[in-house]
């Protein structure tokens, strides 16, 4: 990772986090855009910190072999988090 300092034409300045993985930055980058989008106030590495918390579990029926999938929403955040990204219970 490195972080590079950027000037814009407008003259605002804008620090540039790039990760060596290229796919990383993808995500991060496409996070990002999605939470200016949503007229976010959470940062990308703030949503990624949360995200990390958040569990799903999934549980087979023993009758007719079904899988159930349940999101765990524990906290303030990951609802949060679940209503902005529309997923969760």
């Amino acid at each position: 990772m490195f972080v590079r300092k950027l000037k814009h034409s407008n003259g605002k300045i804008y620090i540039q986090v790039v990760f060596k993985d290229k796919r990383k930055y993808k995500v991060y980058k496409e996070l990002e855009r999605q939470l200016k989008e949503k007229k976010s106030n959470l940062s990308p590495e703030k949503v990624i910190e949360i995200l990390q918390s958040i569990y799903q579990i999934e549980i087979t029926v023993p009758q007719n072999s079904k899988k159930i999938r349940k999101t765990l929403i524990l906290t303030q955040e990951h609802q949060l988090i679940a209503k902005t990204f529309d997923f969760g219970c």
